[in-house]
């Protein structure tokens, strides 16, 4: 599997100390429809936790999508 970020998306993430290994979780997460949300057509809002929180309170991403394919991240943001 293919997996990408766009380069405001990298950005995001470095500033907000998410790691690979969470956003990893998400892809997983979206495989098995778990705190997720389909937007249509591969688009996917995923809930994904801080290091050390739960997801309730934690950050909210977005990402295209194909199964087994390719996974691109194109967005992330706080939940408050």
């Amino acid at each position: 599997m293919i997996k990408l970020k766009t380069k405001w998306f990298y950005k995001w993430a470095k500033k907000n100390f998410v790691s690979d290994k969470l956003l990893q979780k998400a892809i997983e997460n979206v495989t098995n429809k778990l705190g997720v949300s389909n937007l249509s057509n591969g688009f996917y809002k995923v809930r994904t936790s801080k290091e050390g929180h739960g997801k309730s309170g934690s950050f909210r991403t977005i990402l295209v999508y194909k199964k087994s394919d390719i996974a691109i991240f194109i967005y992330g943001f706080l939940k408050k």
